[in-house]
C-alpha cells in the first residue's frame, strides 16, 4: 500500500511498483486519455496534478515515448487494445493500481429520451458500450463509437447523438442532464514508460 498526495488530499492506494522502486508517479507528467472529463483524467489526477490529455491512448503513448523519461502513461484495463502496450518493444509496465472510475451515466441535452427518434443514436465509448441496452431496453437504437466518454459527452451537447454514455464528470462539464446512473466501474489501472526510461 502506498500513500498518494494529490492536490492536498490523501489516497491510499494498493500500488504495485515493477523494475524502479525509486520511481514516483508524482513527479513525472502523466499522459492519458482525453478530453477533459473521463475515468482516465480523474485517474491521473490521483498520481499528480500534471496531466496531459490526448485524442486516443496511443496519441499518448506516442508523447511518453518522445518524453526520454519525463513522462509516464496512464491506461485502463479495461481498454480493447490494452494488449498492445503490455506486447511492446517501446513501452513497459512499470506500477498498477485499483480505483473505481467515476459514475457512468445516461444524460442527454435536453434531459429526455427522444423516443421519436428511432433509431435513437447513443455516443459511447466501446469498454461500457454494453450497457445501454439494460439502460434502455425498450428503446430502438445505434450505438455511435467515439474514442472516449469525455467524447460522447461533447457530441451530446453539439446535438450530433439524441444521447451519450458518460462519465458524471463529463457531463457536469458538458452541461448535460443525467437520466440514469449505473454507478462506478471497478477498474484497474496501469502505468507504462519507455523502454530506455528505467533499469531493468
Amino acid at each position: 500500500m502506498r500513500e498518494i498526495v494529490c492536490s492536498g488530499e490523501t489516497q491510499l492506494l494498493q500500488f504495485i511498483i515493477r523494475h524502479d522502486e525509486s520511481f514516483d508517479c508524482c513527479r513525472k507528467v502523466i499522459a492519458t486519455l482525453g478530453p477533459s472529463g473521463t475515468s482516465s483524467e480523474f485517474a491521473a489526477k490521483h498520481l499528480t496534478d500534471d496531466v496531459q490529455l490526448f485524442n486516443s491512448y496511443e496519441k499518448a503513448e506516442e508523447f511518453v515515448i518522445k518524453s526520454k523519461g519525463s513522462a509516464a502513461f496512464l491506461v485502463a484495463n479495461a481498454y480493447q487494445d490494452v494488449n498492445k502496450f503490455y506486447i511492446s518493444r517501446k513501452l513497459k509496465p512499470i506500477a498498477a493500481f485499483f480505483l473505481d472510475t467515476p459514475s457512468y451515466v445516461l444524460a442527454t441535452k435536453h434531459g429526455a429520451i427522444n423516443l421519436r427518434s428511432t433509431p435513437m443514436r447513443v455516443a459511447s465509448h466501446r469498454a461500457p458500450a454494453h450497457l445501454i441496452s439494460k439502460l434502455i431496453p425498450n428503446c430502438d437504437h445505434i450505438i455511435i463509437e467515439v474514442f472516449s466518454t469525455g467524447e460522447a459527452a461533447r457530441l451530446a451537447m453539439a446535438g450530433e447523438v439524441d444521447a451519450c454514455l458518460t462519465t458524471q464528470l463529463a457531463c457536469e462539464k458538458n452541461g448535460l442532464i443525467k437520466m440514469v446512473d449505473t454507478g462506478v466501474i471497478p477498474m484497474l489501472w496501469t502505468v507504462f514508460a519507455g523502454r530506455g526510461d528505467f533499469n531493468d
